[in-house]
């Protein structure tokens, strides 16, 4: 088996690439993708260029071998404008057009994983907790983006003979996220408790979510792309508990023993929030249903990495939710 973990530099990618490393050959080309992230032509082409490169690297790599492509790349966040969404699709169509070109979908034993959003396919949806048996309706351009990659994945697959896994994956927070991005409430709550700096929020504290540490994620993950029986399923990557926003902060008060400073505002972003984002999964397995990180535990792992970071004079972007 050769698994390839496109975006492994990423929290889930990097997470997903350690827990592969235990069972099978994670593979990474010799040079980097090129990501489009500046919109230029210019970029656009290396972008192409450096996808065409790696794939046809990786189909050398592969051989004879089963397959595993697992695509943990995105860049965007709700907010985020359709010319930043636009990319990742085209990123995709560039990575798919190369797999059948390069005859990597001529060999039957391969499978490829996409990490959606849960928060942004089932934000307008109604009655949660949400399940795989639950109607996504997106109410941002992120949560329409994510749909339409999963619906060109599954097409995709149907007609390339590639199993294609969809993971609708709730809120993952870790040790490894990074601090310059305006997302992760947990990163964010315990970093203010280490800088003593106030934490923005747009939603009220009884905002309900589904908090899941990366490790555990990633560990769903492979269990789901390895273990389904299905050629196209999609599945819920979430936690077995849901949390209120002020349940959070009263655990990361009690696990870093500091006061949090909490600003509430509004703003545009607040309108794609939902108040209810519960989750479970029907379909998951007793075996990747029992391990799990709590949250406590969690929190508590993000704040002995912040407070490394630090000490090392690495901890000061401000980080506002």
């Amino acid at each position: 088996m050769t698994s390839w973990v496109i975006g492994s530099n990423g929290l889930l990618g990097s997470a997903v690439s350690d827990e592969l490393k235990k069972s099978s050959l994670s593979w990474q080309p010799t040079k980097k993708i090129i990501w489009d992230t500046a919109g230029s032509g210019d970029t656009a082409f290396k972008l192409k260029e450096s996808i065409e490169a790696a794939v046809k690297e990786y189909v050398a790599a592969v051989g004879a071998n089963t397959w595993e492509i697992y695509w943990c790349a995105g860049i965007g966040v709700v907010g985020s404008d359709m010319d930043l969404l636009d990319r990742e699709v085209t990123a995709i169509k560039i990575l798919l057009s190369c797999m059948r070109s390069s005859g990597l979908t001529a060999n039957k034993s391969g499978r490829m994983f996409f990490a959606s959003s849960a928060g942004g396919v089932y934000a307008g949806s109604s009655n949660p907790p949400f399940t795989e048996e639950t109607v996504p309706i997106p109410i941002s351009d992120y949560g329409a983006q994510k749909l339409q990659i999963e619906e060109l994945l599954i097409n995709f697959g149907k007609n390339n003979n590639v199993e294609i896994r969809i993971g609708r994956i709730a809120n993952i927070y870790g040790a490894n996220q990074n601090i310059r991005k305006q997302q992760g409430i947990v990163t964010a709550l315990v970093k203010s408790t280490i800088l003593n700096t106030t934490v923005s929020m747009y939603v009220p504290l009884n905002t309900l979510r589904n908090y899941i540490f990366v490790s555990d994620a990633a560990f769903k993950i492979i269990n789901f792309v390895r273990s389904s029986t299905n050629n196209h399923e999609v599945r819920n990557i979430c936690s077995n508990e849901n949390w209120s926003l002020g349940s959070l902060i009263r655990i990361t008060k009690d696990v870093t023993k500091k006061r949090i400073h909490l600003a509430h505002a509004v703003n545009r972003q607040s309108l794609l929030q939902p108040l209810d984002l519960r989750m479970k999964s029907l379909s998951e397995n007793k075996e990747s249903s029992i391990r799990e990180v709590s949250l406590p535990v969690g929190v508590s792992v993000v704040r002995e990495r912040l407070l490394k970071t630090h000490q090392d004079g690495k901890l000061r972007v401000n980080h506002e939710r």
